[in-house]
């Protein structure tokens, strides 16, 4: 910001004052909350915000089984929690063990979960996944224990093929530990958080598909899956 006085040879009337408060910018991953004017501003006319509409909620509970697709691998729910605990050692997918939610998601939406991966090593992993249309059509957001550039970011998945569309900078994860994962769709963007943190934002072309969890080749724990659809 700063004021315009013309050319060094303008004779107007001199000085000029230029007054500024509350000065907030945000990105392309800000609300208007973030940015908005505080008291004493004048107001700021914004269309009424149509509430989310919470289309997946699992907890994990005895009969939550029920409600996901097991693609590859061997699930199941234990103490409240998704469990993998007969994965897959080697697959020629892209992910070697996958279960999706029965209920399809479309358009923008916000997806949390927690994860964790049980499997004692250097390159252990845990996978969100979105878009599934069937184990040669998806997308999938991957962390691994290692920066590797096979196990670690945004990848779609299409005709078998599998392309990174973005890295992971400083998002690696520990065996053992619990982490919380959400995944922000609005509106060709997907941007991804690890414990409140953003790691990532890829443009995206996701129009429907169903979600789930993922590993390429280890053990690892789910819970408290989430979708709000916008």
């Amino acid at each position: 910001m700063g004021l315009y006085k013309g050319e060094p040879s303008w004779s107007g009337d001199a000085p000029q004052y230029l007054y500024t408060d509350e000065f907030r910018l945000g990105d392309v991953n800000s609300s208007f909350a973030e940015v908005a004017p505080g008291e004493g501003s004048p107001p700021i006319r914004q269309p009424n915000p149509q509430p989310g509409n919470k289309v997946i909620a699992e907890n994990f509970d005895s009969n939550s089984i029920n409600n996901l697709e097991i693609k590859a691998g061997g699930w199941s729910v234990q103490d409240d929690k998704l469990v993998l605990n007969n994965r897959n050692e080697a697959s020629t997918s892209a992910m070697g063990n996958i279960a999706v939610h029965r209920q399809e998601v479309s358009g923008d939406f916000e997806l949390s979960a927690t994860a964790t991966t049980s499997t004692p090593g250097s390159y252990a992993d845990f996978a969100i996944i979105v878009n599934y249309d069937d184990q040669d059509h998806y997308q999938y957001v991957v962390f691994n224990e290692n920066e590797d550039s096979k196990l670690q970011g945004v990848f779609e998945v299409t005709n078998g093929k599998v392309t990174q569309l973005a890295n992971f900078k400083d998002a690696q994860i520990k065996d053992g530990m619990q982490y919380q994962v959400k995944l922000v769709k609005a509106p060709i963007h997907l941007t991804v958080y690890l414990n409140g943190k953003q790691v990532g934002t890829v443009q995206t072309s996701f129009m429907k598909g169903k979600v789930g969890f993922a590993t390429k080749n280890n053990a690892a724990t789910f819970d408290n899956l989430s979708v709000i659809q916008k």
